[in-house]
């Protein structure tokens, strides 16, 4: 469970480059313009989706405003004809709209624009405004082992899923959604909320790796 409450550290500032993904923005995605949405996107390929798990399809499809409650078939090809129109509004210059300069339609512009997202700036974001989105709702703590539920792409500490699954709720602790049957087949470990919380918050990451260690003592004790 998140000890740590998220009301301590109010003012502290976080400094963070321009144009880096933000994974705690994603609930805010609705909002961002469409150069915004471009950057979030740089270096996506319609070919990674052949591997790409559904949690991180519909990651992507939050980002481009798209509803991520569909097939995975659905998102593929919502996905692959948001790319297609982003190459042809401005991928390129060259003869038959697909080529430009840095390469073909093939994915090589997208890797040469990519230093252009290499900003020195610096922006400064309060912890008051990011905490909504590395908060459980469960309770109240930041992340500790962040899952995400697939169905809705809601995030919580697993310990805290894992008790309120114990109780019996079947549903997203937050919207309500159906998990059906096994909840457990419907979350999966967010290793980015969670490395995003260890950056902006270190020692809790230190904490955490003290409390794996003595759990793995634990029975050498005993």
């Amino acid at each position: 469970m998140g000890s740590q409450g998220a009301e301590a550290g109010g003012d502290w500032l976080f400094a963070a480059p321009t144009g880096a993904s933000d994974a705690a923005g994603e609930a805010g995605a609705a909002g961002t313009d469409d150069g915004e949405v471009a950057a979030s996107m740089a270096g996506f390929h319609p070919r990674q989706l052949k591997d790409m798990p559904r949690v991180e399809m519909q990651r992507l499809m939050v980002k481009i405003n798209m509803p991520a409650k569909v097939s995975n078939d659905d998102m593929r090809r919502a996905l692959t004809d948001w790319w297609e129109k982003r190459q042809a509004k401005g991928g390129g210059e060259g003869e038959g709209g697909g080529e430009g300069e840095g390469g073909d339609a093939s994915g090589e512009s997208l890797t040469a624009e990519a230093p252009e997202l290499k900003d020195t700036r610096v922006v400064r974001l309060k912890l008051d405004d990011l905490n909504p989105h590395l908060v459980c709702r469960i309770c109240n703590g930041y992340f500790r082992g962040a899952h995400t539920i697939t169905e809705c792409l809601h995030t919580f500490c697993k310990s805290c899923l894992l008790r309120e699954f114990d109780r019996g709720l079947r549903v997203c602790p937050h919207c309500k959604v159906d998990l059906g049957p096994h909840p457990l087949n419907v979350i999966l470990y967010d290793r980015t909320m969670q490395e995003l919380v260890h950056k902006i918050l270190p020692e809790l990451e230190i904490e955490d790796q003290v409390h794996t260690v003595m759990n793995r003592l634990e029975p050498e004790w005993k």
